[in-house]
Order: structure tokens, then C-alpha cells, then sequence
């Protein structure tokens, strides 16, 4: 068997490499509009799904 016929190893995609730093990046923007623009996440939680669930529209709209 020569080289050529082994399969080289498949390689990650750009944001599938890079996805710990999407995550951090993701956490510091989220903490950022927190201290910034309380307003806007005050206005954020008004999309509560049920009384006190803390699960808003965002996130579950945004997972597909």
C-alpha cells in the first residue's frame, strides 16, 4: 500500500476549529449588552416562554 492510497485525515471547518472561540466571544458579547444595554435585556426577558422559566425567544429560535 503507498502513501497516496491512504486516506488523508479529514479536517475541521473553519468555525467547527474555531468553535471555543465563537463560544468565548459569544459569553463576552452576552455579559457586554448586560452592563451596556440593560434596557435591551430587560426587554429581552419580556419573551419568557411561561411565568419565571428564564427561557426566552431568542435562544430557542436561534438553535436552528
Amino acid at each position: 500500500m503507498s502513501v497516496s492510497d491512504q486516506a488523508s485525515p479529514k479536517r475541521l471547518a473553519f468555525f467547527e476549529r474555531y468553535l471555543t472561540v465563537w463560544v468565548f466571544l459569544c459569553m463576552v458579547i452576552g455579559v457586554l449588552l448586560g452592563k451596556l444595554a440593560p434596557a435591551f435585556t430587560a426587554s429581552l426577558s419580556k419573551f419568557e416562554f411561561g411565568r419565571d422559566s428564564q427561557v426566552n425567544v431568542p435562544s430557542p429560535c436561534s438553535s436552528g
